[in-house]
């Protein structure tokens, strides 16, 4: 009775074998676990396992590894992480377990308890948890900040759309899908293959198709600057013929300067090109009736001589 003659890997890893009677006292024990709370033989065999070093430094501890050796007693095996003492008051986590040992004739003679210290693994599991945790805390804030600025964009009350380095819708807001006459940015293919848009020339009433590398967003992309023009579009849903649309794009270049998307502003000012347009002819036709009344007061008898 004593130390038991166990030190695997050179005492190098810790491991706890020790041998019980059924009312707890600790009978024999291996040098390892001794050694690395700095304590004696003499200290510990004899005495109630749970009143050992290693345990009683907490009433709570104490009462779980006792409770676990009752029930070893009663013939169940239990197994549990404790915390235990060690040298210098050192707190480990020990993966500790207590099992009957039965004989020949079945009857409990005494209680196996076997112990391994797993904090790095504790301390792992910690660390995997926090990662996690943290993971989950950014994606939470990542989920929001998505919101907000879906959110942000519907409440514009101009198109709002960005694309991929090829020009691919990835989003867009309500006001702009309205404008290029799509459902969403789902409808990415629809908008690049149905949608045609024409530039008016200077000081002309006339209007050249565009090609489409020549649209606001592709010359962005394409020249990485920022491009603003004013164009006609005919929206793919054929709802409007013609819609007159300022459009200001922007490329996004990351820390490397490296392409990773568009951005796209569309703000419709049909109604206020037709205001325009309507006011000019309005003045056009003030000059002429202008002109003729100047005319006529120049001429008073001119309509008697004619009659």
């Amino acid at each position: 009775r004593g130390t038991l003659e166990l030190d695997p890997y050179g005492g190098q890893l810790f491991v706890f074998v020790g041998v019980l009677d059924v009312e707890g006292h600790l009978v024999e024990g291996n040098a390892i676990p001794l050694r690395r709370a700095g304590i004696h033989s003499r200290d510990v065999i004899g005495k109630l396992f749970w009143e050992c070093h290693w345990w009683n430094h907490d009433d709570a501890v104490a009462q779980q590894v006792r409770q676990a050796a009752l029930r070893a007693a009663q013939g169940e095996v239990v197994r549990f992480d404790v915390r235990g003492r060690f040298d210098g008051g050192q707190l480990l986590t020990v993966d500790l377990q207590l099992a009957p040992l039965r004989d020949a004739a079945g009857r409990i003679t005494n209680l196996i308890t076997s112990g391994v210290d797993v904090e790095a693994r504790v301390a792992a599991l910690h660390d995997l948890e926090r990662s996690q945790a943290e993971a989950i805390e950014s994606a939470r804030r990542l989920d929001a900040e998505q919101r907000m600025l879906q959110a942000t964009l519907e409440a514009a009350p101009v198109g709002i759309a960005v694309a991929d380095p090829h020009c691919q819708l990835l989003q867009i807001n309500q006001a702009g899908a309205q404008l290029l006459g799509i459902a969403s940015a789902a409808d990415r293919n629809v908008a690049s293959q149905s949608l045609r848009a024409w530039k008016h020339l200077p000081g002309s009433r006339e209007a050249v198709p565009l090609l489409p590398d020549q649209l606001p967003l592709q010359r962005a992309l394409a020249q990485r600057r920022a491009v603003t023009g004013i164009i006609d579009i005919a929206p793919a849903d054929g709802v409007v013929r013609r819609r007159t649309v300022l459009m200001s794009a922007a490329p996004v270049l990351d820390a490397a300067g490296e392409l990773i998307a568009g951005v796209l502003v569309q703000v419709d000012i049909t109604k206020r090109v037709q205001a325009e347009a309507a006011l000019r002819r309005a003045d056009r036709q003030k000059d002429e009736f202008l002109a003729t009344l100047a005319h006529e007061l120049r001429n008073p008898l001119a309509p008697i001589r004619t009659a």
